[in-house]
């Protein structure tokens, strides 16, 4: 092999490694959550998430409270959520569903189970810096909090039912 085709293919090979280290740092750019933010819902930020998502991916939510139900499902692995600022009370995660409710067209409550204003179904999920709050008040049982997956760390958080 000549001279000048080796340094051709040394600079190919690089050119690619630096395309694919550009692509890694895009994928790993935090997802936005917020009024002026590229998403205004958490639920919109994770389902921004592929399905079977391999690496890791941070949705940073800015402060202010959220009221959603946000559900991570199962596929969705290695999701952090990180509130905006280290006060855990200023970026807070809200619903007020409560176990003895009854949806429209149902005869039975639904449950205290069903009552979570955020549901974490995957595993290897974070959570930094935020409070996850049901605000249904002195009418029944309800969940701030749901979770089944597997290694889950909830670091500086707050968890209100």
């Amino acid at each position: 092999m000549r001279r000048s085709d080796v340094i051709a293919a040394a600079s190919l090979v690089g050119l690619v490694l630096c395309l694919a280290a550009g692509a890694a740092a895009e994928e790993s750019a935090p997802i936005v959550v917020g009024p002026d933010a590229q998403f205004h819902t958490v639920q919109a930020a994770v389902d921004s998430i592929p399905a079977d998502n391999a690496g890791p991916r941070v949705i940073l939510i800015k402060p202010g409270t959220y009221k959603e139900r946000v559900t991570v499902p199962k596929g969705k692995r290695f999701v952090t959520f990180r509130g905006g600022d280290a006060d855990p009370a200023k970026t807070v995660l809200t619903f007020n569903l409560y176990a003895s409710m009854t949806k429209p067209g149902a005869t039975q409550p639904i449950g205290t189970s069903a009552t979570a204003s955020t549901n974490i179904d995957a595993d290897d999920f974070t959570a930094e810096n935020l409070t996850f709050e049901n605000t249904a008040g002195e009418v029944g049982q309800a969940l701030a909090l749901k979770t089944t997956g597997d290694r889950l760390v909830f670091r500086h958080c707050r968890m209100l039912g």
